[in-house]
């Protein structure tokens, strides 16, 4: 099943000045659709959370496992 999208048709209330920008953006051919256009920015504010995580859990990491897990690991030499 790769490849194959599901998709669900939702109603939202978008102030009128947001519905302007996005036509403005499908009519100029940025993309081809109001619905493509939301997906777009959908996707980007999820890239933006994810990176957030991973920006949130680095902070996190404690420096002595970082030691432990690496230790020795720069000293030693490639055999292959």
């Amino acid at each position: 099943m790769a490849g194959i999208l599901i998709s669900m048709k939702i109603s939202v209330n978008i102030p009128d000045d947001e519905v302007a920008f996005v036509d403005r953006a499908v009519a100029a051919g940025r993309y081809p659709s109001r619905s493509q256009a939301f997906s777009a920015a959908i996707k980007l504010w999820r890239k933006k959370e994810l990176e957030a995580s991973y920006e949130r859990a680095f902070s996190e990491s404690d420096p002595a496992w970082d030691a432990v897990v690496s230790d020795g690991l720069a000293d030693e030499k490639q055999s292959w």
